[in-house]
């Protein structure tokens, strides 16, 4: 009788790792790297929910949380999975030159993080005209808090992928499969952090404006230099990405315009806001893992593109809906948890864990139409999917991601 229950355990639990995709090994590396993004996010959410009082005395603040938190997702997400392709078709190798393949991706990167930073904060200021917010931060405060929170954000994140681009083939890791989650995660970790230390140089008048303004030359001449230098793949990096980061910054802006326009709502439950961030984070890093494998695969030529997806692209997005599943009740029962732990407000532990596997699967179904059609637009445009599948998937789930959790919360009586 215990070798009959056993062997059921077993097929349990084959079955399981079945719907994660063909390969267990890939399945639970990508798993492993969403459940540590989800908790890092968590931990991010605390931090935004214990800063309710500076975004209510900040109006416009809120707007550059969603969009910060995918400006580092989509520049090193792509900037990972690029390595990543490199990996498979051998052409990478480590180097400190800035003519190689490494060194022309770090620098693209740096520069991009740089230069979307300012654009989210011009665009964050029209929005704040826009909507009428009164008392809301400028022009020159929101240039100062997107592009110094940024910038070291990125630089964190950049550490935390070359890091990772290192210790992965060494422990028998596809990049592929944990690029996209543990940059999302330090993404989420450090950016609240940055842009909250940030506030203190804004409304400080001349010395603010000054501060703008230097920030300002620097991502103008950032952009024009990377253009112009004569390094091929720096150049190519930046001309394919940067349109494609500018339509997913204003995308994930407006998924902050939405956020502000129900910020009474949002800001009076704690737990909402804690799970906010690893909400977004998970869909887009499910995006990015789907993206990647996509991108690699159409590289090594495993399918061709078609108006429908082939067997190979299939796997990969059921794969991906199967990893949605385990996530988002994580998502949800560690929002609630962190909630309970910290004396937020939250709905309860059943609430919560509905609300975030209805919006997540709603999220993810998203998530798979946009990769699989973004990386064949790329593919037939001519241009590297890498660099503008990422950022599109995640400034899709930005908007979607953000209507699909509020649908949820009002479905299950959150809010």
């Amino acid at each position: 009788m215990r070798w009959v229950l056993e062997r059921m355990n077993r097929m349990v639990v084959r079955r399981a790792l079945g719907l994660l995709g063909p390969d267990r090994a890939s399945a639970l590396q990508s798993l492993g790297a969403l459940s540590l993004a989800v908790v890092a996010a968590v931990v991010a959410g605390a931090t935004l929910a214990s800063a309710d009082e500076t975004i209510e005395e900040l109006p416009g603040l809120i707007l550059l949380v969603p969009a910060s938190l995918a400006a580092r997702g989509n520049v090193f997400g792509a900037f990972g999975s690029r390595l990543g392709t490199a990996i498979h078709t051998g052409t990478f190798h480590w180097s400190r030159r800035v003519d190689t393949v490494l060194g022309q991706n770090v620098v693209a990167s740096v520069v991009l993080g740089v230069s979307l930073s300012f654009f989210l904060a011009v665009v964050a200021a029209v929005a704040v005209t826009v909507l009428g917010l009164s008392e809301a931060l400028g022009l020159s405060d929101l240039i100062v808090i997107s592009v110094v929170g940024g910038t070291l954000a990125s630089v964190a994140v950049l550490l935390v992928s070359l890091a990772l681009t290192a210790v992965a083939p060494r422990a028998g890791w596809d990049l592929d499969n944990v690029i996209a989650p543990i940059v999302t995660a330090a993404g989420d970790l450090l950016t609240i952090p940055f842009l909250l230390l940030a506030t203190v140089l804004v409304q400080r008048g001349q010395a603010t404006l000054v501060a703008a303004m230097a920030l300002t030359v620097l991502s103008a001449v950032g952009l024009l230099w990377s253009i112009r230098s004569g390094l091929t793949l720096l150049s190519n990096i930046v001309r394919e990405s940067m349109p494609m980061l500018i339509v997913a910054g204003i995308l994930s802006l407006l998924a902050g315009v939405i956020l502000e326009s129900r910020s009474s709502e949002v800001l009076g439950v704690g737990a909402v806001l804690i799970i906010l961030p690893g909400y977004l984070g998970a869909s887009g890093a499910l995006g990015g893992i789907l993206s990647s494998r996509l991108s690699t695969k159409l590289v090594l030529g495993l399918f061709s593109p078609a108006r429908f997806p082939p067997p190979a692209a299939r796997a990969d997005a059921t794969a991906i809906l199967g990893l949605a599943v385990p996530v988002f009740v994580l998502n949800g029962f560690m929002a609630h948890l962190t909630a309970a732990l910290t004396g937020a407000s939250t709905p309860g532990l059943a609430r919560m864990i509905l609300a975030a596997l209805i919006g997540g699967v709603l999220a993810t179904l998203v998530v798979v139409l946009v990769a699989y059609y973004a990386t064949l637009a790329a593919v037939r445009l001519g241009v590297d999917p890498d660099n503008v599948a990422i950022p599109l998937v995640t400034a899709t789930l930005d908007v979607f991601g953000v209507l699909t959790l509020l649908l949820a919360l009002n479905v299950t009586g959150v809010v």
